[in-house]
């Protein structure tokens, strides 16, 4: 029995003196300004999308304007001379109008479903990755959230934390800094979402979010190809509950409305103002 107490007080020795050298050592870096890495605790995907949705906010519908503008080679913005007007009207339900010199598009999501008019003409191209990001701002239940996101590839099971811009965000999706599979990346502080990467690659990203009556949206958007900018929505003009019909974001009636694009289609020809 003696020396099985021996063995045990040696072994609590050992483990004082292991502690101590290792706050020692925590001291020591400190002082050096050498970083420590410590295992950080990450939320849950789905706890964290729970937050965001409800700093998001709730209400019945909301408009904006977008400004479209260029960043060029260069860096210096140029107008597009393009005006985006976007209606959500939640949960699921969202419609882009936009128009420039070369004609006009309109752009429809319902829960899941999406269809494109191209100056007059329905599209049979499928929506361009680069036109998910609406989704993110369109549900009020995690449930609902969870299985779109799961639809466009984002497996939510997986969290990580990543750095932003300077600040420390949740990636859902990846393991940072895997930026490979779809993502989302939502800011650790206000919960909001600051960075969302679609299958293919492409990238849109939201910085100053602002209040607008009990919901809230972002000044900017900034869209990303390749890893290069190729286009800055400048948000205007965000209203909340405006009132426009249900019928405005009804695909069925689209499709019967429009004609479909056939291979003798010429872009940017046969122009029919969207209904508004």
């Amino acid at each position: 029995m003696t020396g099985k107490r021996d063995g045990n007080t040696a072994c609590r020795h050992r483990a004082r003196g292991l502690k101590k050298t290792a706050v020692l050592c925590g001291i020591i870096a400190f002082l050096l300004g050498i970083p420590v890495h410590t295992p950080a605790y990450v939320l849950q995907g789905a706890h964290v999308l729970d937050l965001m949705i409800r700093n998001l906010g709730r209400t019945a519908r909301l408009s904006a304007t977008h400004e479209l503008l260029d960043p060029g080679i260069s860096g210096d913005l140029q107008n597009m001379g393009a005006v985006e007007t976007v209606k959500y009207m939640f949960p699921g339900r969202y419609r882009s109008r936009l128009v420039d010199g070369s004609g006009e598009r309109v752009y429809l999501l319902n829960k899941g479903r999406s269809a494109v008019v191209e100056n007059g003409v329905l599209s049979s191209a499928k929506p361009a990755a680069a036109d998910t990001y609406p989704e993110l701002f369109l549900y009020r239940s995690r449930t609902a959230l969870v299985k779109r996101l799961a639809a466009l590839g984002v497996d939510v099971s997986v969290s990580s934390l990543g750095r932003h811009d300077g600040r420390i965000a949740f990636v859902l999706g990846a393991g940072y800094p895997d930026e490979t599979p779809p993502q989302l990346w939502v800011d650790k502080e206000s919960k909001l979402p600051v960075r969302w990467i679609a299958a293919d690659g492409t990238e849109a990203r939201f910085a100053g979010w602002r209040k607008v009556g009990k919901a809230r949206y972002p000044r900017r958007i900034t869209l990303y190809e390749a890893g290069r900018e190729v286009r800055i929505l400048d948000v205007r003009d965000v209203r909340e509950n405006v009132k426009f019909s249900g019928d405005l974001f009804d695909i069925s009636r689209l499709e019967a409305e429009y004609p479909r694009a056939t291979a003798k289609d010429v872009p940017g020809s046969g122009a029919i103002p969207a209904r508004e």
